[in-house]
């Protein structure tokens, strides 16, 4: 027997326009009682979106152009393109060696380059060469290859790794020597 309306929750969908980019939206929400007119619904009232919104992932102290691909990244993620996200995740590792100077014939010798370099450990190159092979079948057309929600959160747990070895620990040492030569310096100030 088919379900009919009535047997199910009421729903209402309203419309409503992303005051960022113009594109329409549709806010749906169960109702509690009789529908009620959109124009006096409050967007913070509804219980699910259409389309799903995707969070920003921010990484600090990356260059914004790397960080900004990182980011998308992860929207792929959450919208479930999962070979889009891979993708992304290995064209931010190829990004990541040309803006550190790591030279190579191929991503492979690029980021061993960066192992050499001292900017990742051993640990931290493979999971670059990790997400070099499995962005090297979706972006090679080895599409009878499925990229799960798994593999995609995988890749992009080790993108965070390569970023967070290569930019952020750095900085974040850096920010702190910084900041404790200035205390120094004060305390020198105020003792002399």
């Amino acid at each position: 027997m088919k379900p009919t309306l009535e047997e199910g929750p009421k729903l209402q969908a309203s419309f409503y326009r992303c005051p960022g980019c113009s594109s329409p939206s549709i806010g749906i929400t169960g109702l509690r009682g009789a529908a009620v007119s959109p124009s006096t619904f409050a967007a913070s009232s509804q219980d699910a979106w259409l389309p799903h919104p995707t969070g920003g992932h921010v990484y600090e102290d990356v260059p914004n152009p790397i960080a900004s691909a990182a980011d998308e990244a992860h929207q792929c993620h959450e919208i479930g393109a999962h070979r889009g996200s891979i993708i992304l995740a290995r064209a931010v590792i190829e990004a990541t060696c040309k803006d550190k100077g790591a030279k190579g014939a191929n991503l492979f010798q690029r980021i061993d380059a960066l192992h050499k370099m001292g900017l990742v450990g051993n640990q931290v190159r493979q999971e670059a060469e990790e997400i070099k092979d499995s962005g090297n079948e979706m972006a090679h057309g080895d599409f009878h290859v499925e990229a799960t929600a798994q593999d995609s959160d995988e890749i992009l747990n080790f993108m965070a790794e390569v970023l967070g070895e290569v930019y952020q620990r750095p900085a974040r040492v850096a920010a702190r020597r910084a900041a404790r030569e200035k205390r120094r310096n004060e305390q020198h100030s105020e003792s002399a």
